[in-house]
């Protein structure tokens, strides 16, 4: 794993747990559109991208998967696996795992 993949998971599995906050006050409304912040990598970012809770559920089934707003990929660290109007599905390499989950040494 190279520092630029290392720096980006961090970043994006901080951009996550904000994600999930806003997951949980929203409520279970299954086809409302919610804005959730775009999990790109770049700390600055304050995006919003809006998406209805089952999209959400469907990025969230792989733990590897991250939303981001188009034009917001990393190439060096991270692989366009779906493209939507409103956002990419971004995967990580899995050797990224353990900083997914904030289990980094």
């Amino acid at each position: 794993m190279n520092a630029i993949e290392e720096r980006v998971a961090l970043n994006e599995a901080l951009f996550r747990e904000v994600n999930e906050n806003i997951r949980k006050v929203s409520g279970d409304g299954r086809h409302l559109d919610a804005q959730f912040v775009c999990e790109c990598g770049e700390t600055s970012c304050e995006a919003r991208i809006g998406m209805s809770m089952d999209q959400y559920h469907a990025v969230r089934a792989n733990e590897l998967h991250f939303f981001v707003k188009p034009g917001h990929e990393i190439p060096l660290a991270e692989a366009v696996v779906e493209r939507h109007d409103r956002y990419v599905v971004v995967e990580k390499p899995p050797e990224l795992r353990p900083l997914l989950h904030g289990d980094q040494d």
